[in-house]
C-alpha cells in the first residue's frame, strides 16, 4: 500500500497507483456538521489526500498569474 506522498507522485508522474488521490473541501458549517454526525473529522475519516501533502513547492521566484482579470 502506497502512502499518500506516494501515490500523489505516482499519479502527477502517470505511473500505476493503488487508488485515486481524493480530496474534497466544504464550507466550516458543513464541515462541522458532518464532524458532529461522524464523531471525527471528515478528512480522516474518508481517508482523504491533504493538498500540499507531497511536499511539492513552487520553484524558486515563481508567481502565479493574476486571474483577478476573469
Amino acid at each position: 500500500m502506497m502512502n499518500k506522498r506516494e501515490r500523489f507522485l505516482a499519479f502527477a508522474g502517470f505511473e500505476p497507483v493503488d487508488r485515486v488521490p481524493r480530496h474534497a473541501g466544504c464550507v466550516q458549517n458543513l464541515y462541522d456538521k458532518m464532524a458532529a454526525y461522524l464523531g471525527k473529522d471528515p478528512y480522516g475519516y474518508f481517508d482523504m489526500d491533504q493538498p500540499g501533502g507531497a511536499g511539492l513547492r513552487a520553484p524558486e521566484g515563481f508567481a502565479f498569474p493574476d486571474y483577478s482579470g476573469y
